[in-house]
C-alpha cells in the first residue's frame, strides 16, 4: 500500500493524518465535530428510508415484462433516479402521504432537514437552533434531536409496512 498522499502532507501515521486534516479543514472542536456528524448521520438515515419508501411505491409502476433482464434494468434505472433526488424533493413527493399517516413523529422531518441544512451551510454553529435550542451548546437538545430522529425512523418503518 502506498502512502504517497500521506507523504504529500508530511504525515507518517494514520493518527497524524486524522489530526492534520481535521486541523487544516476546520476550526471546530472535537465536540462540535461530534454533534455535527451526529446530526448529519441522523439526517442521512432518514433520507435513506424516505428514498426506500419512494422506490418501493414507484416500483409498482415499472412494467414487468417476461424479459427479466429488461425488468432488472428498469428497476436499476428507477433506483438510480431516486438515489439522485435530494432530500427536499423526496420529502415533498411523499409529504401528502406522510401527513395522512397517523403519526405526529413524522411532522419533525422538516425540522431535522432544516437543522441539517443549517449545520451544512451556516457560518457559526453556535447560531444554529433546533426548536429554539442549540444542539451544540445544550446536550438536552442534542438528545432531543437523537430521540426525534429515532422516532421518525421507527414511524417510517411502520409507514413502509
Amino acid at each position: 500500500m502506498t502512502n504517497e498522499f500521506m507523504e504529500m502532507i508530511a504525515c507518517t501515521t494514520p493518527d497524524q493524518v486524522f489530526e492534520q486534516v481535521k486541523r487544516w479543514s476546520s476550526d471546530l472542536t472535537d465536540r462540535q465535530h461530534l454533534v455535527r456528524s451526529t446530526i448529519l448521520d441522523i439526517h442521512a438515515d432518514i433520507e435513506r428510508l424516505l428514498k426506500q419508501i419512494l422506490y418501493r411505491h414507484q416500483l409498482i409502476l415499472v412494467f414487468e415484462s417476461d424479459d427479466t433482464a429488461e425488468y432488472e434494468e428498469h428497476k436499476r434505472a428507477l433506483q438510480k433516479s431516486i438515489t439522485g433526488l435530494n432530500f427536499a424533493t423526496v420529502h415533498r413527493i411523499l409529504r401528502p402521504a406522510l401527513d395522512a399517516f397517523p403519526s405526529p413523529d413524522l411532522r419533525d422531518i422538516s425540522g431535522i432537514n432544516e437543522l441539517r441544512n443549517n449545520v451544512t451551510h451556516a457560518g457559526r454553529l453556535g447560531d444554529i437552533l433546533y426548536k429554539n435550542r442549540s444542539p451544540f451548546e445544550d446536550p438536552d437538545c442534542l438528545a432531543q434531536v437523537f430521540l426525534e430522529g429515532w422516532a421518525i425512523r421507527k414511524e417510517l418503518g411502520h409507514f413502509n409496512e
